[in-house]
């Protein structure tokens, strides 16, 4: 697992090979917002920001902001990806 919010991000944003920028879009976020978390020290966002990562990830609030839990697979996150990109409707 890993040990920080900023890595759990850039983990499971590397699996999918999207930038940070897409992931925020997909989240419904401003664009930098996932940038930002990836790269600030100490950052405490909003639960409501950590939901709306996690859901366009496929994974726990609990897993993202803390590592609580089982560890999301690779293909796990990239099917949940690949959805919400369907859903935006827009491609990768």
């Amino acid at each position: 697992m890993a040990p920080t919010l900023a890595e759990r991000l850039r983990l499971a944003r590397g699996y999918t090979g999207l930038s940070a920028r897409k992931i925020s879009a997909l989240a419904g976020l401003a664009p930098s917002h996932v940038g930002y978390l990836e790269t600030t020290a100490g950052a405490n966002p909003e639960v409501k920001t950590i939901a709306a990562i996690a859901r366009v990830f496929g994974v726990t609030t609990g897993w993202l902001m803390s590592g609580e839990g089982k560890d999301p697979t690779e293909r796990q996150i990239c099917e949940s990806v690949t959805a919400a990109i369907s859903a935006h409707g827009d491609a990768a």
